[in-house]
């Protein structure tokens, strides 16, 4: 499981309570998983976005306009032009490919990794995942559930935070998809809140096109 502070993104101000939250094999402790006080709060817009809002074609033969292909050898997907990649160590060795708009304040990016719990299913590795980004400042959950994907089952959790240094209110799309009968991803979008659809429509793009190393 990728860490809740990586979800909220770098710099957000999010540690103390997540490392006292979690035991050192880095599991959730009781206290952090206990169940969300967060409420949805989704406007019909907000939640009819992740019920329509994917395309039903993977792995396109031409990027869209404003983005570019990247093949990373793990993997293929399309991510926007001009964003910067650069990679991270993750849990299991697993490998975080990041890819982030320079210049941009609050900051923007795209996070795509493996997911390495076994038995692990779109939607519950976002209910586990939410179990620790409920703590982080003003965190509030904008929709949760089922979406359609083509390869199989996919699941996406839209949520909102603030940064507690600058207090700027960020906006997330994360997608769990089923990249082939046994292994699962994690594709993420952030943002500034006020950028929204921003967010939605660079995930949509990311994870449909999204395909495993040689397979696309």
């Amino acid at each position: 499981m990728v860490s809740a502070a990586v979800l909220v993104g770098a710099g957000a101000g999010f540690g103390g309570w997540y490392l006292a939250g979690r035991d050192g094999n880095g599991t959730p402790t009781a206290a952090a998983t206990a169940s969300p006080t967060a409420t949805t709060g989704a406007s019909p817009s907000e939640s009819v976005r992740s019920a329509q809002g994917v395309s039903a074609s993977p792995s396109p033969s031409e990027p869209p306009p404003g983005y570019r292909s990247v093949s990373e050898g793990e993997f293929d997907i399309v991510v926007p032009e001009g964003w910067q990649q650069r990679t991270e160590p993750g849990e299991n060795g697993a490998t975080k490919y990041y890819y982030e708009k320079p210049g941009g304040e609050p900051p923007s990016h795209l996070l795509v990794f493996k997911v390495t719990e076994p038995g692990a299913t779109p939607l519950g590795t976002l209910e586990t995942a939410e179990k620790d980004l409920v703590r982080a400042k003003e965190y509030r959950r904008i929709d949760l559930g089922a979406v359609p994907d083509p390869r199989g089952e996919a699941a996406e959790l839209a949520y909102s935070y603030q940064i507690e240094k600058s207090g700027a209110v960020m906006r997330s799309h994360y997608r769990v998809i089923r990249a082939d009968e046994t292994q699962l991803y994690g594709v993420l979008a952030t943002g500034p809140a006020e950028a929204y659809p921003e967010q939605g429509e660079i995930l949509d793009t990311a994870a449909d096109s999204f395909c495993l190393g040689g397979g696309c």
